[in-house]
C-alpha cells in the first residue's frame, strides 16, 4: 500500500495514510504567541486553548493514531512558565503527540514530557519523509518517496480586479532537484520525488509570499535549491491549483 497524503479541506493540517496508521501532521503552531502580541500592544486575543482544542477535534475527526507536529510548537525559544503553560493544552489530546523539533523548539522536552520527541532531522512514515525544514534532513527521510516540510509559513500574493494585492496561505508541491548542493553532502542517489510545503497551523502568524521578490525561502533545502520552488504548484485552502509560483509571480508583475 502507497503511504496516502490527504490534505483537509480549508484545513492547515494534513492526514498521512500508511498500510499501519493514519497521522494527523501539522506544524508551527506557535503556542504562546500570544505573549508576544500584547508585547506589541494587540490584547484580547487568547489563541493557544482554541488552536489546541481544534487540533484535538480533527483528531477525532480523522480518527487518528497519533499526531506529529512539523516543528515550532512553541513560539518562544526559552522555556518560561508562559511557554509552560501554552504547551500544556497538548495534554488534552487524546492521542499520543509527536514532534519532530523546530528552531522554536529549545527546551521543548523539559517543559513538555509529555510529548515524544523525535528527530529535528525528521522521520518516515510509510514512504514519506517528515521534518520542519529548518535543519538539513537525514538521508533516509531525503531519500523517502515524498517529502512534507514546515518553516516557510508559505503565503501567496494575489491581485485582484481593483489592483488590491492580498496575501493569502496555500499549499504547494515542488519537484526536487540533485544539484551540487546536495550531492556534497548526501551523494549521488535518488531523492524525494516532491515536496509538500505545508501552510502554518496557527492563523495569526504572517509570511512572506513566495511570488514576489522578497519571498525568498528558508531552510537548507529551499534556499539551496533542492527544492525547485520555481515550478512549484501552488494550492489554496480549499483544494484550487492557482498554478506555478513561476507563473504567478509573472501575474503579479504584468497586473
Amino acid at each position: 500500500m502507497v503511504t496516502s497524503l490527504v490534505p483537509l479541506f480549508n484545513e492547515r493540517a494534513l492526514l498521512v495514510e500508511a498500510p499501519s496508521e493514519r497521522v494527523l501532521v501539522a506544524g508551527d503552531l506557535h503556542l504562546g504567541l500570544e505573549k508576544e502580541l500584547r508585547r506589541k500592544g494587540v490584547h484580547g486575543i487568547e489563541e493557544t486553548p482554541g488552536l489546541v482544542a481544534h487540533l484535538a477535534g480533527l483528531v477525532e475527526q480523522e480518527g487518528a493514531d497519533r499526531v506529529l507536529l512539523l516543528g515550532d510548537v512553541k513560539h518562544t525559544l526559552g522555556a518560561w512558565e508562559p511557554e509552560k503553560r501554552a504547551v500544556a493544552w497538548l495534554k488534552d489530546v487524546s492521542v499520543p503527540v509527536h514532534v519532530v523539533p523546530g528552531n522554536h523548539d529549545g527546551d521543548l522536552g523539559e517543559i513538555a514530557p509529555f510529548v515524544v520527541l523525535e528527530d529535528a532531522r525528521g522521520v518516515v512514515v510509510g514512504d514519506v519523509g517528515l521534518l520542519h525544514g529548518h535543519a538539513w534532513p537525514s538521508e533516509e527521510v531525503l531519500r523517502a518517496d515524498r517529502l512534507v516540510l514546515c518553516h516557510n509559513h508559505p503565503h501567496v500574493a494575489l491581485r485582484d480586479g481593483l489592483g488590491h494585492v492580498s496575501k493569502e496561505p496555500c499549499w504547494v508541491r515542488a519537484p526536487l532537484v540533485e544539484n551540487e548542493a546536495v550531492v556534497e553532502r548526501f551523494g549521488e542517489g535518488d531523492l524525494a520525488r516532491e515536496a509538500v510545503l505545508v501552510p502554518a497551523f496557527n492563523s495569526l502568524l504572517g509570511g512572506v509570499a513566495l511570488n514576489r521578490a522578497e519571498g525568498a525561502p528558508i531552510g537548507p533545502l529551499l534556499a539551496n535549491g533542492v527544492v525547485r520552488l520555481d515550478v512549484g504548484r501552488v494550492f489554496t485552502l480549499d483544494g484550487v491549483e492557482l498554478g506555478t509560483i513561476k507563473a504567478l509571480r509573472e501575474r503579479l508583475v504584468d497586473a
